[in-house]
Formats: structure tokens, sequence, C-alpha cells
């Protein structure tokens, strides 16, 4: 089996720890990996890089409207989760840029 393309996407920020600094930090140096990836593999792979679509390490703030509120029945705050909404953004920016 083979594949025509490999499309690797960064890691959306997780709202629920938002507010913590170290989040932030290690989500760049995650995403910092993944985008070094095409270099490492020879352009065999590429990368679309969602995670600014979902929210701003400058300013620490999430794209709430893009995540699962709650879970468990709503009994439970999720906020870690993408929603459908979240999903159709991915969609709508794999089309449009990396597909």
């Amino acid at each position: 089996m083979s594949a025509k393309k490999v499309v690797i996407l960064t890691l959306p920020p997780v709202p629920k720890i938002a507010y913590k600094a170290d989040h932030w930090a290690r989500l760049n140096a995650y995403n910092d990996y993944i985008k070094s990836l095409p270099d490492k593999f020879q352009g065999k792979v590429s990368v679309a890089d969602i995670s600014p679509l979902f929210g701003k390490s400058s300013t620490r703030v999430c794209r709430l409207s893009c995540f699962e509120q709650w879970f468990y029945g709503g009994r439970r705050q999720d906020l870690i989760h993408i929603n459908e909404k979240g999903f159709k953004i991915i969609r709508q920016f794999l089309l449009k840029y990396a597909l």
C-alpha cells in the first residue's frame, strides 16, 4: 500500500488548560517539531498548521466555539475535544491549502 500524499496536522491548543503558560510552551515545541518533519522526510510529508485556527499563544486565547463545552450528559466540562464547527474549519483549511 502506498500513499500519494501524507499531510500531518499541527496540534490545536487545549482550552481547558490554556491558562497555564507551560501548556503554550509545550504546544509550541510540539508544533515546531511537527513543522520540521518535511525536512526530515525529504518532502515526503507536508504539514498543515491548524493550530492558529484555534488559538494564539501570544494572547493565550482559544476559540472556544470550536470545542465541545460539555460531555458525560452535560455533567462535566470538556473544553478538550474539537466539535463539529472545529472539524468543519479544519476541512475547509485542508481543502484550500493542503490537498
